[in-house]
């Protein structure tokens, strides 16, 4: 592999340096490449014939091509229009040399791309960063066949997908009939445990006969898991919807993620993913405590309109409370239309289990304690299920009387101890019915 890098690297550079000595610039270096011939006495003709097969040759390299997309139908096609451009030119289709030095240009830059593309999967495979999603319909999922290994400071996880982009275990097949659907965000999702250690897989565990599915899903709102219900997970015909809310940021997020060309690229590129992805995401090592303490901020305005926990309020804060209830609206008459039963489950940050945490985010970002209300998003919770009607799971006083330490040391979600009983909360609830 790395020795065709190197062939389809040195070819085209070599017939580079000898296009640029027929231009009269740097005729050494061409002679480093080529000293059985010289270039400056073929005719135009040949030149033209030349530069056209440097233009195909750097554009549409196979080889490269075939590296980088992995599809030989998209490489053939690229192949044969350059192969056409080829013909054109040989046939005076283009008789500006400025022209012709623009093409070349344009396309040296090309091969420069894809270079260094790669170059940098085949020799910088550590500095690659895992692509977990694709696009789809108003929000976006994982992509099917996925077997990778998820690493962090704290943990170590597998992560493999099913043909639909579902989470599987080494030996999960979910069923085409599908009895329980868990909808929610990375605390769902659980990608810092294994599949096996989800609280989803220990519900299953309990239930054997109920084939559960997990389709929570890093990064999601309201908003992209209403899309999701309404144009996937209702056709699945659940008899029971979980809805997974976390504390953390699911009162004031209600941005549709709109898919931008720069997520294209770094969908499609590890340079462009390695090179912008601190630009496009914001990480938790830029954080003031290095970690995500979210809904809680440094600046009391932001906490006025955006943390659901502080009692102080604004318009924003109101308005965001509306959409939040709104969409909770919209997921209970889409559970409706398909005669299924909505539960909502509302998982706690830390800071409100554990006081250590909790005291480090007010002392460093100087919060009054006398706005601050860590019951407020659950009180809220209660009294939507009485007018909206769904059942609401609140784990909070269980996860503070709990000994063992049920998150991660410093990230912000749910370590296997955590998921283990968050499993029992929600089978108690089921039972208690």
């Amino acid at each position: 592999m790395v020795l065709m890098v190197h062939m389809v690297h040195i070819v085209p550079i070599a017939l580079i340096i000898q296009v640029i000595n027929v231009s009269g610039q740097s005729p050494k270096w061409g002679l480093l490449f080529f000293k059985l011939y010289s270039m400056k006495e073929l005719s135009s003709v040949f030149y033209k014939k030349l530069s056209l097969v440097l233009l195909l040759f750097i554009l549409a390299n196979p080889i490269m091509l075939y590296m980088l997309t992995d599809n030989v139908i998209i490489t053939m096609i690229i192949f044969l229009i350059d192969l056409f451009l080829l013909l054109i030119i040989i046939n005076d289709g283009i008789k500006s040399k400025f022209l012709l030095n623009i093409l070349i240009f344009v396309n040296i830059l090309i091969f420069i791309i894809m270079s260094s593309e790669l170059v940098f999967r085949n020799n910088f495979s550590f500095l690659k960063i895992n692509q977990l999603y694709e696009k789809r319909d108003g929000y976006y999922f994982n992509k099917p066949h996925l077997n990778k290994i998820l690493t962090d400071n704290e943990y170590e996880t597998i992560y493999k997908t099913d043909n639909n982009g579902y989470r599987i275990g080494h030996l999960t097949k979910h069923s085409e009939n599908i009895d329980w659907l868990f909808l929610g965000d990375s605390y769902t999702q659980g990608a810092q445990v294994n599949f096996e250690d989800l609280f989803t897989s220990k519900l299953n565990d309990k239930f054997q006969n109920i084939n559960i599915l997990n389709a929570g899903i890093s990064g999601f709102n309201l908003i992209n898991e209403y899309n999701y219900l309404i144009k996937e997970g209702i056709y699945l015909k659940p008899k029971k919807i979980f809805l997974s809310l976390c504390v953390l940021n699911d009162f004031n997020s209600f941005n549709e993620n709109r898919y931008s060309f720069l997520d294209l690229l770094m969908e499609k590129s590890y340079l462009v993913r390695y090179a912008f992805y601190n630009y496009r995401f914001k990480t938790k090592e830029n954080l003031p405590l290095k970690r995500w303490v979210e809904p809680f901020f440094e600046n009391e305005q932001d906490n006025i309109n955006s943390n659901i926990l502080y009692t102080k309020t604004s318009e924003i804060k109101f308005i965001n409370l509306s959409k939040f209830e709104t969409y909770i609206k919209k997921i209970k008459e889409a559970t409706s239309s398909i005669d299924a039963k909505l539960y909502v489950i509302l998982v706690p940050t830390k800071e409100q289990v554990y006081p250590k945490f909790y005291n480090e985010v007010i002392e460093n970002y100087n919060i009054d304690t006398n706005f601050v209300d860590l019951e407020r998003s659950s009180e809220i919770m209660k009294k939507l299920s009485s007018s909206i009607g769904f059942t609401f799971i609140d784990p909070l006083n269980e996860f503070r009387i709990d000994s063992c330490n049920l998150y991660f040391e410093i990230d912000e979600h749910l370590n296997a101890a955590g998921h283990a009983k968050l499993s029992k909360i929600i089978n108690q609830a089921l039972i208690n019915e």
